[in-house]
């Protein structure tokens, strides 16, 4: 989100993506990594196609060699990239249009972005109606949850 190379690089370690220090370059982690966040980068309507679909599944699958045997978790990193495969083949074989990154700052906790679909709008009107919010250490979370 902030273009922070380094920054993202400490996110895949904390997530269990990476191995702490790995001898990768930050530079290639990024650049093999950001096929799958390219669609969130910049706001604004954006059609998700066949090919764009199969191209990120080209490009994720030519993972440089060294990469492959850095990972920590692997379990945790093909469960969830085979989520993301598969929604970018729904989405392109519907040539899906929408503003990508609005909807992902809606959904994601560390952004508590404003509701921008139907869908959030509905589940922003039924949090506010039904679960009390409570203040955090400067975030908002739900209380008792």
């Amino acid at each position: 989100m902030d273009n922070d190379p380094d920054g993202f690089r400490r996110a895949m370690e904390d997530a269990g993506f990476l191995m702490r220090g790995a001898p990768l370059p930050t530079d290639m982690i990024v650049e093999h990594m950001a096929v799958f966040y390219d669609t969130v980068r910049e706001r604004g309507p954006r059609t998700m196609t066949g090919a764009y679909a199969s191209a990120v599944t080209r490009r994720f699958l030519r993972l440089p060699q060294p990469a492959r045997r850095l990972r920590a978790d692997t379990q945790s990193y093909v469960i969830l990239q085979r989520i993301n495969l598969g929604l970018f083949a729904l989405l392109g074989e519907l040539s899906a249009t929408a503003d990508w990154r609005c909807i992902a700052e809606e959904i994601w906790p560390f952004v508590q972005g404003p509701p921008c679909t139907p869908m959030g709008a509905a589940e922003a009107g039924w949090r506010a109606g039904r679960l009390p919010r409570e203040q955090v250490n400067g975030r908002r979370y739900l209380a008792g949850v």
